[in-house]
């Protein structure tokens, strides 16, 4: 992650559930919000993946993976 204003690296990750930056020629992670409220940064992916993350380390906090194909929603809630 960067510092929109400064252009400086502010926090690394290297055991990212992100595993391909493209796919199929489009980005994998589509959309990017943080919560100020419980300090989270949210990860949504293109396959309809949530990532929960703490802000401060990146830690996991949950993963939540949506299927709609099936005209249900299926949540999995992945935690450490």
């Amino acid at each position: 992650m960067w510092n929109v204003k400064s252009g400086v690296e502010v926090l690394t990750q290297t055991d990212s559930l992100v595993t391909q930056p493209i796919v199929e020629g489009a980005p994998t992670i589509t959309q990017l919000e943080y919560n100020e409220i419980n300090d989270h940064i949210y990860v949504i992916t293109f396959d309809h993946n949530i990532i929960v993350h703490q802000r401060k380390d990146l830690t996991l906090v949950k993963q939540v993976i949506i299927i709609a194909q099936m005209k249900c929603v299926l949540y999995t809630f992945h935690t450490n």
